[in-house]
Formats: C-alpha cells, structure tokens, sequence
C-alpha cells in the first residue's frame, strides 16, 4: 500500500474508533444509576455525547477521500468533546478522575478504562489531525511531518503518560471527611523492607468502636489483599485512650505523608488524633509514639471481634505514590 493511502486508511480507522468508543461511552454512563454529576446533561455535555461522535463518524468517511476535510472536521470533533473531559478529568482531579476509577470495583473499574480509552483516542487523533496542517517545510528526513504517522504517536504517549502520573492517586484516597464523622484516633503502621509493604491500620471512632485493617503488598503490585476486623473497646481501655490523647498534645506535625518507595528499609508512623485537643505525627519513628498510643495500637489485635472480612484493594500507581498517613481533614 503506498504511503498515501496508507495515512488514509489510518485517519479513517482512528476516526471511527474515536467516534465508536465516545458515543458507546457515553451511552453506558446514562445508563448507570450512580456518577450523575457525570452524566451528560448540559449543552457542552450533550455536544460532547452526541454532536463529537457524529463529527468523528463523518470525519472517519471524508479521510479516504478528502484527507485534509476529515482533519478539519476531526479538530471540530475534538473541541466538541474536550470541555465536557476537561471538566471531569480536572474538576476535583485528585478524588474524581478516571485512573482513579481503576482503584474501585466494577462498574466503577469498567468506567475508568472506558473513560482512558475514549481519551486517549482524542489525545492521537487531535495531534494527528493537527499534523496535518503543518507547514510543508517541516520535514522529518526527506519526507513531510504529515506524511509521517509515528511522530503523533511519539507525542501522543509523551501525553498520556504526562497525564497518568499527574492523575494516579492510590488506592486510599485520604480525606476522612468524605465518608463521615472524623475518628477519634487514627494510625497507621507501615513496616517496608525491600519491595514489601506491610501496613496496619487502627481506627477508633468517637463512640468507641474500633477498625483494624493489614495489607501485604509489594511494589509492581495492582490487586491485593485486605484483612479487616471490627469491635468494640472496653470502657477501661477507652477511657486510657482518651487520657494518653489528652496528654499527648503534640500539635499538628507537617512532615512528608508517605514512605518512599525508594527507601529499602522503614518503619514509619503516622498518628492523629481528632480529640480535643487535636494534633497529629506524620511519618515519624517508633520512639516519638505516645507510650500509652503505642499501647492501645498492640493491645487492639487480641480483643473480641465482630465482624472479620478481606477486601481485595487495587492500586493504579502500583506501590511508587503509596500515600499513607493519617488522613487529611477538610474543617
């Protein structure tokens, strides 16, 4: 197949699955019953879902004919349905965008990749169309920049992994406040040695009930395990809980919220405390744990539990941002 037709029959096939995959992802997501602030409703939205598609569809037919129209109405096709992405993928981007999706269950997990892939079509097929309205003057060797079909795809994965490593957020998303009352203690343990993650989290809420969460995770890992467990303390040890809080009073610690992956070998804590008065230690070692803080968190495995259960975690930045650490509070 000779050059030409070669460029034709790759603008057509992008186009198509540009237009196939946003119309087939935007119809999937009316149907959900849940994520309707991401529903298509508005005008930007309904253009994004429906009129971008059509342009990409009609885009895909005019590149095996009238290449440089296709291209025109690619980039129309595009602007159509980049300001219903942009609002999705930036607006709250570190707790709502679709590399975080792919931390959560399905359907969540499916909208994510559906999401990934319609967005990187766009990505390929902006530049590409965009290239073909470079100068003739820019040549790479001695052939036109737009006679060239791998440099879009040069820039294209310069992009999409700029984007990815903006928008990994992992696999526990650190705001308490999104899911209710703040707790009255919150640790964390994490043990690293090597590729290994070991990681125990102790949760008390205001009325006494306790968590305890253990994972076993290595670097490179994006699904695993979770073992929890719930029950309640007894008065007595609530009672000293709140008496070592209390003496504690630490203030609010601003040291680094995670354990590098780079670090071959730590044993960090993270501790914080939503009681009157409120303070907090971020990545710091055994010895600057509270003695009675420290007790309570080894004397929680022993006690009676109610409730036993594992949850299988994923983690889209696969162990290299493990942000840990008691969470941020939003008040």
């Amino acid at each position: 197949m000779e050059k030409g037709k070669k460029n034709r029959a790759f603008a057509a096939l992008l186009y198509l699955s540009t237009g196939l995959v946003c119309v087939g992802g935007f119809s999937w997501l009316a149907g959900m019953n849940s994520g309707e602030y991401l529903k298509p409703t508005g005008l930007v939205d309904l253009c994004a879902a429906y009129a971008a598609p059509a342009v990409f569809l009609v885009g895909a037919i005019l590149a095996l004919w009238k290449p440089r129209f296709a291209s025109a109405g690619a980039l129309i096709g595009a602007g159509l349905a980049w300001p219903y992405f942009y609002r999705t993928e930036v607006w709250q981007y570190h707790f709502a965008n679709s590399w975080v999706d792919l931390n959560l269950p399905p359907p969540n997990q499916t909208f994510g990749e559906l999401r990934i892939l319609a967005i990187s079509l766009l990505i390929l097929a902006t530049v590409y169309s965009l290239s073909q309205f470079t100068p003739d003057d820019w040549r790479i060797g001695k052939r036109r920049l737009k006679e060239k079909i791998w440099p879009s795809f040069a820039v294209w994965f310069v992009a999409v992994c700029g984007w990815y490593f903006s928008a990994v957020t992992p696999y526990r998303i650190p705001i308490y406040d999104l899911y209710g009352a703040p707790p009255l203690l919150y640790v964390v343990h994490v043990n690293k040695r090597g590729l290994y993650f070991h990681e125990t989290v102790a949760i008390v809420e205001q009325d006494g009930r306790f968590y305890l969460l253990h994972d076993d995770r290595r670097l490179f890992e994006y699904s695993f395990q979770e073992t929890s467990a719930s029950g309640v303390l007894p008065e007595g040890d609530e009672i000293a809980m709140r008496a070592a809080i209390r003496t504690a009073n630490l203030g609010i610690s601003n040291g680094p919220r995670n354990v590098s992956p780079w670090t071959w070998s730590a044993d960090r804590w993270f501790v914080y405390s939503e009681h009157d008065p409120r303070w907090s230690l971020t990545n710091v070692d055994d010895s600057r744990v509270p003695k009675g803080i420290h007790e309570l968190f080894e004397a929680l495995p022993p006690l009676p539990k109610e409730e036993v259960g594992a949850t299988t975690l994923r983690d889209v930045c696969l162990g290299f941002c493990f942000f840990q650490g008691p969470p941020l509070v939003t008040h």
